[in-house]
């Protein structure tokens, strides 16, 4: 398979060609760099001038009230975004309605976990919070692993290797050459290229049932298969009623995830830069805030 994707301004430009004495000289500044670039003290354009690799190792993320400890590697898109611009580059909408629920929270469920950023976030917010991080792609598993055994977080975080789906078995999962977009659509999310690998598939409520943790709040970002891991949900949606944030993309089963989650009587918000705002229909506003809240109505 190919190489992970990683961002023409990283891997172009003059620092690909930082003579080797350069780097030395410069490499004690990796982190107040950072820090700097994260906080927008520094302009992102200084970024080109310095070793991509950079991104690669252990970093503190900062931003939205929380420090938290985190490792990168060439496979996490999402931690080398994050090093090099902040959490204000990545979800900016959706992070303060994620950590605000999770100070609140007991149980934390991430599915589709990738490297484990929402996971390494909620252990460094709440430093109560049971997590039940979820990830299929063993690359990806073992950065997950790695990150929380970083954060000294094992007793807190369990880990599990499946794709969450409607039943328990085993399927063909597509491994996409983007780390981001790993579906159970076989022949690849949007045509990305990538392979297929054998995984194990299970419901989340049996899921639960194994681990005996009983939710609170919820994470799904499986790709537009989000319909699929909440039809396998039915015990968990309606005994503990977690509040739930998912991808609703233009493309995905968004009408289908109206209809299932509203007969579970949940009320939801579209997560807008200004903050959530009610709705009564899912509406997809293009490619922009395509995350939502869901919540238990009282």
């Amino acid at each position: 398979m190919s190489q992970p994707r990683k961002y023409p301004e990283i891997i172009q430009g003059p620092r690909a060609r930082l003579p080797r004495v350069l780097k030395t000289l410069v490499a004690p500044l990796r982190r107040p760099v950072s820090w700097a670039l994260q906080r927008g003290v520094l302009p992102p354009k200084v970024r080109t001038v310095l070793p991509w690799t950079w991104c690669f190792g252990s970093f503190t993320i900062r931003g939205e009230g929380v420090a938290c400890r985190y490792q990168s590697n060439p496979v996490d898109t999402i931690g080398q975004t994050i090093f090099w611009s902040g959490l204000r580059a990545w979800e900016r909408e959706t992070l303060p309605v994620f950590l605000s629920r999770i100070r609140a929270a007991h149980c934390f469920v991430d599915i589709g976990a990738n490297c484990g950023i929402y996971t390494m976030l909620a252990c460094a917010a709440n430093p109560r919070i049971q997590v039940l991080a979820v990830e299929p792609v063993p690359k990806l598993y073992k950065c997950l692993e790695a990150n929380v055994r970083f954060g000294h977080y094992e007793e807190r975080v369990h880990l599990a290797q499946v794709a969450v789906s409607k039943s328990n078995g085993r399927a063909q999962f597509h491994e996409s050459i983007d780390p981001t977009m790993g579906s159970l659509l076989t022949s690849g999310y949007q045509g990305k290229p990538g392979m297929l690998i054998d995984v194990a598939t299970t419901t989340l409520d049996h899921l639960l049932a194994e681990t005996a943790l009983v939710p609170d709040f919820i994470k799904i970002d499986v790709e537009s298969f989000e319909d699929v891991v909440l039809e396998g949900a039915d015990y968990a949606l309606s005994y503990y009623r977690p509040a739930l944030v998912l991808e609703a993309n233009p493309d995905g089963p968004y009408r289908r995830l109206t209809e299932i989650l509203t007969s579970y009587g949940y009320a939801f918000y579209h997560l807008l830069e200004q903050g959530p705002v009610l709705k009564g229909r899912i509406e997809p506003n293009g490619w922009d805030f395509r995350n939502w809240l869901w919540t238990p109505k009282r």
